[in-house]
């Protein structure tokens, strides 16, 4: 087995980085390896599940693994860190073999039959989808306002998108989840170019709308 050698790995974020970087060229994964920087973030914004206290362990490496594979495919960090916790390892580590082998796994099954913890004090699916939306015709607009002199250009990046744009993604990226689907709403793209077409349209294939 590919990562038998690391199940009882322990280490710090700068042994993470290295050990991320080793798994990536022995997989033979077309992905960028992080930097200490880039990990040191993903624990912070608990992409990478470590215990405080307590040094990374073999389910951040597979975390690690799965965060730099499902940003190449377009998912924003939000919807990463919100589907982590549901994928058990073995799953995980199903995955990215199936990715090393060039089969090119959905990563839908486990999203779609694992129930997903709602944060504390929710509220009704309603009101995030109002909420989604409202966020998303401010983010449009404020898109717009920023590609108008023709200076910048829509990218996928987080730091570089207007806030209420990437707050939609997120939640509408929650709604596809909860209703047992992929998350649709991880490409700033097809989220514009989706914004085309009316709420309850089959392009948007959201059935709270």
């Amino acid at each position: 087995m590919e990562f038998e050698s690391v199940r009882q790995w322990q280490g710090t974020a700068e042994a993470l980085t290295k050990e991320l970087k080793r798994q990536i060229e022995y997989l033979k994964l077309s992905v960028e390896p992080p930097a200490l920087r880039t990990v040191r973030a993903w624990r912070a914004k608990q992409l990478l599940s470590q215990p405080k206290g307590q040094e990374f362990g073999f389910r951040q490496i597979l975390e690690g693994l799965t965060t730099i594979l499902l940003l190449k495919k377009g998912w924003t960090l939000a919807a990463i860190a919100q589907v982590l916790p549901s994928f058990s390892e073995d799953t995980l580590e199903l995955q990215i073999l199936a990715e090393a082998q060039g089969q090119d796994p959905t990563w839908l099954p486990t999203i779609t039959t694992t129930s997903l913890p709602l944060p504390t004090g929710h509220r009704p699916a309603m009101d995030l989808a109002e909420d989604a939306v409202v966020l998303l015709a401010q983010g449009i607009i404020r898109q717009y306002d920023r590609v108008l002199p023709g200076q910048q250009i829509v990218r996928q990046e987080d730091s570089t998108l207007p806030p209420e744009l990437y707050q939609a993604m997120c939640k509408l990226g929650r709604l596809y989840i909860e209703e047992g689907q992929c998350d649709r709403a991880a490409c700033v793209h097809t989220v514009l170019d989706n914004a085309r077409y009316p709420l309850g349209s089959e392009r948007w294939g959201l059935g709270i709308f």
